[in-house]
């Protein structure tokens, strides 16, 4: 669920001083925008989230990278589901499911998500009953929001385990977020400084996971808690997100967003703005390999030349929609239709890569 927490990265900044950088509409997120996200599990000198205040000065120079991934916004008509979210404009992989997403002109809201039954692959709308709040517009140092949100969703399984007859499964969400605008000031990226807008970000989302279960074919069956049974946390998941808002360029993200544990002991998260204009210099750092796809346009098939040989990606078309699964650098598009497509994997290095292919 860690991927909810790339709300916060929904919006830029754009004005004159830093001491006037505001979010507005005009900078959140469209389809087919990509966040980088690196883990980051060791506490790291270069990295300081900073204090509250007027004309503070934030570092993010240095972090580890113990893991990272790409997430990018994806075309709610494409995704199964869509139909009980009309008003949706976005959507994204929350892991949990897909969630569906209203940006408008006065912020941005979680309708819901898609959730597949794990039994049997049906899938299951979690509507939630209020929307989740994830970014407010306009919004300005000294702002703030408070929002909850609750949805619960059920299906079928019907299934004997052990014994035991499952007849249904329910999954409960719920979430609480605080949200303060609580500092102005410069950051620092290690290559850049840019006039920033700080949001400090506390989240509570809890799911709970209850299977209807039967000791006997004939009795009545009862709910009983099966969240850790499934691999999931039985205990809510506390996060502390500092989000730095930049006026440099239109970014639609932060330059960066830093995710700590509840009581901001362990950084958990680093989500790096994936625009070019922002991550020149520091590509080294991401370590993101050069990467040349030939024959390009292709017929059938295509080479994708990195660094390391790739070991796993997508192919994805101009609405988001993955396509194809890739597992080495040898690939066979004959399949696609005519068009352009989106290339992203990682190397056996660890590095993520992008590439763009042109299918005849």
């Amino acid at each position: 669920m860690k991927k909810l927490l790339l709300f916060v990265a929904a919006a830029a900044t754009s004005t004159l001083s830093f001491s006037q950088v505001q979010l507005t509409t005009a900078h959140s997120p469209v389809i087919n925008d990509t966040f980088i996200v690196i883990g980051d599990t060791l506490a790291n000198a270069g990295v300081d989230k900073g204090n509250a205040g007027t004309s503070e000065t934030y570092i993010v120079a240095d972090y580890d990278q113990d893991s990272k991934d790409t997430t990018f916004f994806l075309d709610p008509s494409t995704q199964s589901r869509a139909v009980d979210f009309p008003t949706a404009n976005l959507a994204l992989d929350l892991g949990l499911g897909i969630g569906f997403l209203e940006s408008s002109a006065t912020g941005i809201q979680l309708l819901g998500l898609s959730i597949q039954n794990p039994f049997d692959s049906t899938e299951s709308s979690l509507i939630l009953d209020d929307p989740e709040t994830n970014a407010v517009y306009p919004s300005a140092y000294g702002d703030s929001y408070t929002d909850e949100a609750y949805g619960q969703t059920s299906f079928f399984v019907g299934q004997d385990l052990g014994g035991f007859q499952i007849d249904s499964v329910r999954i409960t969400y719920e979430s609480e977020i605080d949200a303060m605008y609580d500092g102005l000031g410069t950051i620092n990226n290690g290559v850049n400084t840019y006039n920033t807008l700080r949001e400090r970000k506390q989240e509570i989302i809890k799911i709970t996971i209850e299977g209807c279960i039967k000791a006997l074919p004939f009795l009545p069956c009862s709910y009983q808690d099966v969240t850790a049974e499934l691999g999931f946390s039985s205990e809510p998941d506390t996060t502390v997100t500092y989000s730095y808002y930049t006026e440099a360029i239109t970014t639609k993200a932060p330059v960066v967003a830093l995710t700590y544990n509840a009581n901001e002991t362990d950084l958990q998260q680093v989500s790096v703005n994936g625009q070019e204009e922002l991550l020149t210099g520091i590509s080294e750092k991401l370590r993101l390999p050069s990467v040349n796809v030939y024959p390009n346009p292709a017929i059938s098939e295509i080479t994708i030349e990195t660094e390391s040989p790739v070991v796993a990606g997508q192919i994805i078309n101009t609405t988001g929609k993955v396509l194809m699964n890739i597992t080495s650098n040898q690939v066979n598009i004959s399949s696609l239709a005519t068009g352009m497509y989106l290339i992203i994997g990682t190397t056996s290095n660890g590095s993520l890569f992008q590439a763009s292919v042109q299918k005849f």
